[in-house]
């Protein structure tokens, strides 16, 4: 990912964790990896992410109705898609769904239950988490902007955002040129013939 003031690119490794009432992005752990065949003892940060609770939202965020359902604006957390994505994509963030814990004829909870690929919902996910790291959903319109002068954008660009509303601009369509002259007659055997040719 880039990060949104510097625009370097950040990379942290994260490890999903179930359960509920995990925080998005919990606190790093330092642990040993193996690089290249070398054992490096602490040499990573693993960032937990707290995946259940994550997942609820971004359910709740897909069942939200926009201006494209008839409502006045898109609400907070509304889910914008690409015309481009296929239904696989489709298929991916909406294979988990949540299943009753029952202990002894007893429902004691939820978790979640997968019922095909996921790889798009997790992808979405850990979005999520690192969008916290970043701060970005508690960032205001002045924070956005000072960002956007930063990276040079022009101030009649910053009005606009990937969601606005843009009317379409009218085409101005020219009239045929008409013609006075005659059209052309077909030659050969396709010319006409007289209208008495069956006269004896």
């Amino acid at each position: 990912m880039l990060h949104p003031e510097t625009g370097r690119d950040m990379v942290l490794a994260v490890k999903g964790q179930d359960g509920w009432g995990r925080p998005s992005l919990g606190t790093p752990q330092l642990v040993d990896i193996d690089l290249n065949g070398a054992r490096i003892k602490q040499g990573c940060k693993l960032w937990s992410v707290g995946t259940w609770p994550l997942k609820g939202q971004f359910y709740s965020d897909l069942r939200k109705l926009g201006m494209r359902s008839g409502a006045s604006e898109d609400p907070d957390g509304f889910c914008h898609f690409p015309l481009w994505l296929d239904e696989n994509y489709f298929r991916q963030i909406t294979a988990e769904h949540l299943e009753d814990i029952v202990v002894r004829g007893r429902v004691t909870g939820q978790r979640w239950v997968k019922s095909g690929d996921n790889h798009f919902l997790d992808d979405a996910v850990y979005n999520q988490a690192l969008a916290e790291y970043l701060g970005l959903s508690t960032m205001t319109e002045d924070e956005w902007a000072l960002i956007a002068r930063r990276r040079g954008v022009p101030d009649e660009m910053r009005e606009q955002t990937l969601f606005s509303q843009v009317p379409p601009e009218p085409v101005a369509v020219a009239p045929p040129e008409r013609t006075d002259e005659p059209a052309s007659q077909p030659t050969g055997w396709l010319r006409p013939t007289p209208s008495n040719w069956l006269k004896r």
